[in-house]
């Protein structure tokens, strides 16, 4: 059986660890990093697609709590 989160990836996995990195990053720097993938977003490799979505994740997450 696959438990997968609510983006579709298996719990321990790479998304999971970015999640867990991204939140020790102050939030003014998730949205300069969110702002960068998404300029030439044809560029981006796997792993900066990860890392985009985990850190959209991480600032709905703190919009949620404030």
């Amino acid at each position: 059986m696959n438990i997968r989160n609510e983006n579709g990836y298996l719990p321990g996995s790479y998304f999971d660890s970015e999640v867990k990195r991204l939140n020790r990053q102050p939030t003014y720097a998730l949205k300069n990093m969110v702002k960068a993938l998404n300029m030439c977003y044809w560029l981006n490799t796997n792993q900066d697609k990860v890392r985009l979505e985990a850190a959209k994740l991480v600032l709905q997450q703190r919009r949620k709590v404030a």
